[in-house]
């Protein structure tokens, strides 16, 4: 190997010519001499010396600019933008101006690298499935696709100094690169391929579990790419042909992606950290200091007006003022609406509010990081309420207003006098919930005792507590948990909630103590008869019959959530498939309340239990109980926010909540305090919150680890977004690379299959609604916003010309038949190589649609059958998994047929149900994630056949989201999965039996490797 040098962890930095450097520089791009870089910085492109210095803006526009590219004569860039609503690429002068368009199609297309010749960009897309390789002629045109799989990856595509070959990364995933640490199954290895239209003669020249990637081809013939391989990622170099791999950089920390290099590889840059690096041939690593104008994308401040996206709120006790959460701060509001006053400024999230008193009200506060209990006046007064070593969230005040209920931690329930007093623990268990802002518990109408939901190994148990003697009562069992919190009736003689026991949420009430006999024969005598006080003070007092309270649940409304019971205590509104209805306790009839509709939450009483308000798509209203007239109330909020301050306060609660709930209390052997440290001052580099929740992503990304990531406010788009309507044609890519529209394929099913247009194989596509092809238009750009149209060809078909029309469908649906048609060839082959003996069940996913599709399909598609080829590749996981094991596990154990059918010999658990009964074999890859690698465990542990593919992806973890006030939001691990013997399968995927790796080759030439395999070890099985 030419030219390697292998240089140590210390960077220098290179001279900056006045202002500060900037940082948080992405996608740099060296020149093909090397002496300039271009980069992406606040959404644009920029130029600047390789030596650092002043760089100059080349583009300005409110969209996201990334991944420059450099044209071979270095007087041009090509870049992707997402102006139009995806990512298209485009083309710019290095020296600025010239502004052209190269893509049209409305999918995310990324380019990577420029032909020998300058003639043609090449580039990832998913154009026509997950993500394929295609070129495009640098002059604009349609993508030309390279690579066909419908669900394999392929990306980062390079050309060969002598333009023969390609060099390509197949696995994994692109973003995968922001996790330095990751190793498993479902990371990229480096192909070659002969460089024609298609690509053909695929070979592998990297084969490991470790993640290479971004490779780059020198003039020399050697390659330059990414690789974790030791570790953390850093730059490698290695012969045309994939031997003598040599690191050339030796980071031990750090991020280390997007790489690029002049064309002799005597300057490479590449991103680390917020930090771009460049390293020269012979010289040590130098951080690229960069300066710019002194000016800001986005202004430091910005105006807020609210006036809907309540995310809490709270009645005060005299009923005249409404206290609201809304983007993380407490606002007051009269009863009926109108003045909206802030209260609380602090950056900090500030919600859950509760009344103190008819002019105080109770939040919880992040400020101080841990969760605590502040107090505000209606003037704005502030004063700390309640505080602990550990967090506070949840608070419920009492009905008399003396008490404070609260969950402490996430293992607590603890009662604390609202005037000043000591914590008094009510109940110890298992509350995740609460921490998050989810009460579990509600109290007693007489303010005495609490009820709440405890959860066990199995299900969970309801239980009321008396606060003054710790007394505790089981009132009942639930078998899946309750949906948010078990609560009094407002008689106190019974407790509503919902929960899932038999399959569906349901409105559930059980009785406390056995309901008073009455006849109907002492009617007139009772008429003047006073009614009876109950309680002190006429608070109905609460009493616990023990013996036979499990026969006192009552089962009512199914499909039922958001539960809450009128003054009267004879019926509760919820909500049943988007409509409020009442339920009568008496009868169980329900009926709807005409005058609400939508999702309503949130339900709370007011005004003495005359007045109901909720909350409605982010809008509260208000109704009278005794004649239902929904009305909205009304508020407009408008303040300035800090933008660099809220985004402090963001980055603290993004850290408190992966720290109080992410499900390894190690973190992975991260130290997650010193994570926090490094980040916190590159905060001060985010210039709009996508960059700022990008950094976010890459903070949570260094605790190794899958199904985390973060996501930004959803941004109003500039313009209408593009969409490409489908028609189903596969064009000749050889031809078309010629400019010649040459239908290869149909895809069956599609527009261009149906009786009325049937488009062929040979036919050669010429003009496109009065457009000539090639000439006139592009075939995306004509089919942009054609969905459901008439589109009108004029094709020529053997020699002779003719018009056709035909009716695109959307991406969508495109998709969705773009996997049927897979599973029906799929399905073709199985019948065909096991001369009809097996059958062929793909899992898409593990969700009840699937779930429930395989359940069918055992019974309609297995009869006569003799084995089953059950496929879970390209299985991104859910929760079924056990479902559907189950399901296969029954065996035989009785009989069944009829007179009229008496060789027709049934199993029982087919005759009643669903059951697959006869030898399986199941098929696994690097894309089989989650519960689909939990459903392999199974699988395997449960003996139920030979696995065969390649190792599952290896990220399996129970997962759970953070909504941020300010729209964005993050995910985070919450629960481990662990086998029988303790192994964690989060980064240990599923290993086959029988190994096999997809061929690329064999795929082109129409077949399967993996699924053949399959094949024949289940017809030896059951010979």
């Amino acid at each position: 190997m030419s030219g390697s040098i292998v240089l140590s962890l210390a960077l220098f930095a290179a001279g900056t010519s006045g202002g500060d450097p900037i940082k948080r520089m992405s996608n740099p791009a060296v020149s093909p001499t090397g002496d300039r870089i271009a980069f992406s910085w606040q959404g644009d492109i920029w130029v600047t010396s390789v030596d650092g210095g002043r760089a100059e803006r080349l583009t300005v526009h409110p969209a996201t600019d990334y991944a420059p590219l450099w044209t071979r004569d270095g007087r041009s860039i090509i870049f992707a933008s997402e102006r139009y609503g995806n990512s298209d690429l485009f083309r710019i002068n290095a020296e600025g101006g010239g502004l052209a368009r190269i893509t049209d199609w409305s999918s995310t297309d990324t380019p990577h690298s420029i032909s020998p010749d300058g003639r043609w960009i090449y580039g990832q897309t998913n154009a026509w499935g997950r993500r394929d390789i295609f070129k495009v002629a640098s002059a604009g045109g349609d993508l030309i696709r390279l690579t066909g799989h419908p669900f394999e990856g392929e990306y980062h595509p390079t050309v060969s100094p002598d333009g023969r070959f390609v060099a390509y990364v197949l696995g994994g995933r692109p973003s995968n690169a922001l996790n330095p640490r990751q190793q498993g199954s479902d990371t990229g290895d480096i192909w070659l391929a002969d460089n024609s239209s298609p690509l053909k003669s695929h070979r592998r020249l990297t084969d490991n579990e470790s993640f290479d990637f971004f490779p780059m081809w020198l003039s020399n013939g050697d390659l330059i790419f990414l690789s974790n391989r030791t570790g953390t990622t850093n730059v490698w170099r290695m012969n045309g042909d994939g031997k003598g791999a040599k690191p050339l950089t030796r980071h031990t920390e750090g991020l280390v992606n997007s790489l690029s290099a002049s064309q002799d590889g005597g300057v490479i840059a590449y991103e680390l950290g917020s930090e771009v690096v460049v390293l020269r041939t012979g010289k040590q690593p130098e951080v690229l200091k960069v300066s710019v104008p002194q000016d800001q994308r986005n202004n430091p401040d910005s105006d807020v007006a609210l006036t809907t996206g309540v995310s809490d709120y709270a009645v005060a006790p005299d009923g005249k003022r409404i206290a609201l959460s809304l983007r993380g701060d407490i606002f007051v509001i009269p009863e009926k609406g109108g003045t909206t006053r802030r209260l609380t400024t602090h950056p900090a999230r500030d919600d859950q509010p509760f009344w103190i008193d008819a002019k105080t009200i109770g939040f919880v506060t992040g400020r101080n990081v841990k969760r605590e209990i502040y107090a505000v006046s209606i003037d704005g007064a502030e004063r700390l309420l309640v505080t602990d070593l550990k967090d506070l969230s949840s608070p419920v005040p009492s009905p008399d207003g003396k008490w404070l209920a609260l969950h402490r931690g996430d293992a607590e329930i603890v009662v604390t006098p609202i005037a000043g007093g000591d914590k008094k623990v009510v109940a110890k268990g298992l509350f995740g919930d609460g921490i998050g802002g989810q009460a579990m518990f509600s109290w007693s109408p007489d303010s005495k005792w609490v009820v709440y939901d405890s959860p066990l190994d199995r299900g969970s148990a309801i239980i009321v507590s008396e606060i003054a003697t710790g007394k505790s009562h089981e009132v009942a069992r639930t078998a899946r948990g309750v949906s948010g919190a078990p609560k009094f009736l407002p008689n106190a003689k019974s407790i509503y909630y919902s929960a899932s026991d038999y399959g569906e949420s349901e409105l559930f009430v059980v009785d406390l103590v056995p309901s008073e006999i009455t006849f109907s024969e002492d009617d007139l005598d009772r008429i003047d008869e006073p009614k009876k006080a109950e309680g002190v003070g006429n608070l109905p007092a609460v009493v616990v019959q023990q013996a036979g309270i499990e026969q006192r649940v009552r089962r009512f409304a199914r499909e039922s959530f958001g539960a809450y019971a009128m003054p009267d205590s004879k019926s509760i509104w919820v909500n049943l498939a988007g409509q409020v209805n009442s339920v009568n306790l008496s009868t169980g009839a329900t009926s709807p309340i005409t005058a609400i509709t939508g999702v309503v939450t949130d339900m709370k009483p007011g005004n003495v239990g005359q007045k109901i308000y909720f909350l409605n798509s982010g809008k509260l209203m208000s109704s009278q109980v005794s004649q239902v007239s929904p009305q909205a109330i009304s508020f407009n909020a408008q303040y300035t926010i800090n933008l660099r301050e809220e985004e402090k306060a963001l980055f603290e609660e993004i850290w408190w909540a992966m720290d109080r709930r992410y499900y390894d209390p190690k973190f992975h052997g991260v130290d997650w305090r010193a994570v926090r440290n490094r980040y916190e001052p590159l905060l001060l580099h985010c210039f709009d919150r996508r960059e700022f929740y990008r950094l976010m992503g890459e903070m949570m990304e260094e605790l190794d680890s899958s199904h985390l990531g973060s996501s930004p406010p959803t941004e109003a788009r500039t313009g209408q977004a593009d969409s490409t309507g489908i028609v189903g044609i596969e064009f000749d890519a050889a031809e078309l690379e010629k400019g010649r529209y040459v239908v290869a394929s149909i895809e069956p099913d599609s527009p261009a299959d149906h009786p009325q247009s049937k488009l062929q194989a040979g036919d050669v596509v010429k003009i496109v609604d009065g457009r000539m092809v090639g000439r006139d238009t592009t075939w995306g750009a004509a089919l942009n916003q054609k969905a459901g149209k008439r589109v009108r060809l004029m094709i020529e078909r053997n020699g002779l010309e003719q018009t056709i029309d035909v009716k695109p469908d959307s991406t969508g649906s495109s998709g969705s038949r773009s996997y049927e048609n897979w599973v029906a060839w799929q399905r073709r082959q199985v019948d065909s190589l096991s001369s009809g003996k097996l059958a062929y069940f793909h899992i898409r996913g593990m969700e009840q649609t699937s779930t429930q599709r395989f359940l069918r399909e055992i019974r309609a598609l297995a009869a006569g059958k003799q084995g089953a080829v059950i496929d879970v590749r390209f299985n991104g996981g859910g929760n079924t998994a056990h479902q559907i094991l189950a399901t296969m596990l029954r065996q035989p154990w009785l009989i069944r047929n009829t007179r009229s059918s008496f060789e027709l010999r049934v199993s029982e658990d087919i005759f009643r149900g669903d059951t697959l009964q006869m030898p399986s074999i199941l098929l696994i890859n690097s894309q089989s994630f989650s519960n689909a690698e939990i459903f392999a465990e199974g699988f395997r542990r449960l003996k139920m056949g030979p696995i065969v593919g390649e190792r599952t992806g290896g990220g399996v973890i129970g997962t759970s989201s953070l909504r941020l006030w300010d729209g964005g939001s993050i995910r985070m691990p919450s629960s481990g999965a662990y086998t029988i013997d303790g192994e964690n399968l989060e980064r240990n995927g599923r290993k086959p039996d029988v190994a096999v790796s997809f061929d690329p080759n064999a795929w082109q030439a129409g077949r399967d490797v993996q699924l053949e395999r399959a094949v024949k070890e289940l017809l030896a099985k059951i010979k």
